[in-house]
Parts: C-alpha cells; sequence; structure tokens
C-alpha cells in the first residue's frame, strides 16, 4: 500500500504536467490536491491495528462525547486530551456515534494545514510532497494525531510570520496548544525569528545546541537526580527505534552546518574571492533562509538525539521536522544555480533516498502493517 501511494504521487504530477492550458499555480494546486487526497485517505480510514495510539483515541471519541458541553468547557483536559481536541471530539459527537469519525476528522485537518503550507510557501512541489510523506512528518500523523494537527497549525503560523502577519501567527500559536500543550516549545521560534540579526544571540544559541548534543546524556543524568520526571534514561526502544534515521539525522544536520557556516562567513575576508564565483542570488541568501530554516532543522535533531535518551524530548523536535523540507528545497536550489547537473544530481539523491527510507520503514513495523477499516 506505501509502495502504491509513493506511485500515486509521482503519477499525479505527471498527469497535472500533461493537462493542457493550466497556469503554473494551478498545476501546482492541482496536484498537491490529489496527492494530499491520496495521503488523507490512507490515514483517515486505517483500521485500529494501523498507528500506535488509533484505539485510543477511538475509546476517548465515546467518553468525551458523553461528558456535557460545561463539563468540556471547565476543564483544560477532559480524558486527558487538551480543551481544543475535545471540544472537536464533543463537536463531531453531535451528529456521528461512529469513533472513526475522529480519525477521519483529524487527518483532514493534518493534511489541509500541511498542504496549505506546501502551496503557499514552498517551491518544486513534487519534491515538498515527497519529503512531506517520507521525512517521518506522514507518518507521525498514524501515531500522535493531536501533535500533528499542531504542527500542521505551527507550520502555517511560520508562513504568516515571515509574511508579517503577526496577530494571525500567534493566533495560529494559541490555537495548536490547545490541540497540543507542548506546542509552546514554538515560543523558541518567534524568540530567534526576532533576534536572528544579532549575532552574539545566534552564536549563543548554536553553542547551547552543539552542547546540548555532545553532553546530554549526563545532564539529562543530571536531572534525573533532581527530579523523577527524568527517571526513564534507558531509553532502549527509543534507540532501537531510532537506529534506522542516524544517517538522515546527518545529512541533514550537514546541509544545515553549510548554511550557519555561511551565516558567520559571509562577511570574512576569507570568504570574499569565493562570494565573487557565485551567482547573486547564491551570495545573497537571506537570513530568514540562511539561518532560520537551518536552525529550526537542526534543533529538530538535537531533539530527537536527546530523545535517544529520554523519548519525551524527541516528542519537541517534531514541531522543527517541517523546516527539514524547505531547507532541502532551497539547497537544491542553490545547487541548481550553480551547477544544473549537480543539482539534478543531488534532486534525484533525495528522491530516491527519502522514499527507500519510507517504504523499508513503514513496510518494516508491524504497526504499519496497513488495513482499511472495512
Amino acid at each position: 500500500m506505501y509502495v502504491l501511494l509513493i506511485a500515486l504521487i509521482y503519477i499525479s504530477k505527471i498527469v497535472s504536467n500533461a493537462i493542457p492550458r493550466l497556469s503554473a499555480s494551478k498545476r501546482k494546486a492541482w496536484f498537491i490536491a490529489v496527492s494530499f487526497f491520496f495521503l488523507f485517505f490512507l490515514v483517515a480510514f486505517r483500521d485500529s491495528s494501523v498507528g500506535t495510539d488509533i484505539g485510543n483515541y477511538l475509546t476517548k471519541f465515546t467518553l468525551i462525547r458523553n461528558h456535557s458541553w460545561g463539563y468540556v468547557l471547565t476543564h483544560f483536559y477532559t480524558e486527558r486530551v487538551e480543551i481544543g481536541f475535545a471540544l472537536l471530539n464533543k463537536f463531531l459527537g453531535l451528529f456521528t456515534r461512529q469513533p472513526q469519525t475522529i480519525i477521519v476528522a483529524s487527518a483532514a485537518l493534518f493534511c489541509a494545514g500541511s498542504a496549505r503550507f506546501i502551496y503557499r510557501y514552498l517551491d518544486n512541489s513534487l519534491t515538498a510532497v515527497i519529503l512531506f510523506t517520507c521525512c517521518g512528518l506522514y507518518m507521525y500523523s498514524f501515531n500522535i494525531t493531536r501533535q500533528m494537527i499542531a504542527v500542521a497549525l505551527l507550520v502555517n503560523a511560520w508562513g504568516l510570520l515571515t509574511e508579517k502577519k503577526y496577530r494571525l501567527s500567534l493566533t495560529l500559536f494559541a490555537v495548536s496548544m490547545l490541540f497540543h500543550v507542548m506546542s509552546f516549545v514554538f515560543v523558541l521560534v518567534y524568540i530567534f525569528y526576532t533576534l536572528r540579526h544579532n549575532k552574539r544571540a545566534v552564536t549563543i544559541t548554536v553553542s547551547v545546541g552543539a552542547f546540548l548534543v555532545l553532553l546530554h546524556r549526563p545532564l539529562l543524568h543530571l536531572a534525573s537526580l533532581l527530579t523523577d520526571k527524568f527517571s526513564y534514561l534507558d531509553n532502549t526502544k527509543q534507540r532501537i527505534h531510532a537506529g534506522g534515521i542516524w544517517a538522515v539525522w546527518g545529512i541533514e544536520l550537514a546541509i544545515a552546518a553549510l548554511y550557519i557556516a555561511y551565516y558567520f562567513l559571509k562577511d570574512k575576508p576569507v570568504f570574499e574571492r569565493v562570494q565573487r564565483r557565485l551567482p547573486h542570488s547564491v551570495s545573497e541568501i537571506s537570513a530568514t533562509t540562511s539561518l532560520c530554516i537551518p536552525l529550526f532543522s537542526a534543533l529538530y535533531i538535537v531533539f530527537s538525539v536527546m530523545g535517544t535518551t529520554f523519548n519525551n524530548l524527541d516528542r519537541f523536535g517534531v514541531y522543527f521536522l517541517p523546516f527539514c523540507i524547505p531547507m532541502f528545497i532551497d539547497f537544491g536550489k542553490r545547487l541548481t544555480e550553480q551547477n544544473k547537473t549537480l543539482g539534478r544530481i543531488y534532486l534525484c539523491g533525495l528522491h530516491v533516498c527519502f522514499v527507500l527510507y519510507f517504504v523499508l520503514f513503514a513496510t518494516t513495523l508491524d504497526h504499519y502493517r496497513y488495513a482499511f477499516v472495512w
């Protein structure tokens, strides 16, 4: 089923290119809409055996449906889910007793939000959709439903932030916390975006990130001595689960490091000779692209690596995973501007590596063995 999904995405791109008299924007919209219909269909109508927490959400739908509106509205948590998600359950419960409805609605919110982000803010729609499907974002939606709705809200909050639509961005940030309280970690994005032109703040941020990656185990061990919240440190299961993705993390970190190095070196005399040989569009990369997006991508890796020691920390990393997609795409654009052949090799390799990773990952784990709900 997962191989068929990838094939359908590529076929959708071929068909969209073959449709006559469509403008580039309409062609992009058509391809994204069709691709995300397939993505939505698979996650929305999966059986309760597919994914790790779907059974839990099916049970909670019935429990929340039976609570009064007053009870739901006066508690931030109802049946251990945040008020935004509880209200969604309660609202849907007015129309149906079928628990699968909440899975369908959650899939619709996640896929619609993700599709909007790709359409509005990313170039190279095929690569964007493939990376979204294969980098882990899509498969996370099989397991951590509430959090992935929050992620879809937050990537659009980032887009609105770059458009200087601050009130709308902060509104989406607030709504995301009603679906998953861990969304508060996204405040780091707002803080760093504000300080992105402050080189001292950038230096401190990069240094702290490197420090945490190198010394996270003794630091977490020290934290475990202060509070029992960090008692689960021998996270063998999480290390095994992460084993196949270390190479992907390495590639992401290497590209992020190149951008960050560019930020620190671009004003140095030693870099002037290199800069003169680069096309203008390469040598004048904006601070938002050259620093914010790679640094947020690196934050995903920092939290993920620490998550191999303490599994709650990798959940913070999920909020920064979407930034890897524009980073990969922009890096391909820079390579293509420098050398078209090199750029094509990079993009082709990107597709091959991530598709293979996705197929192997999805087909080897028992809880991703696909079955439809009917």
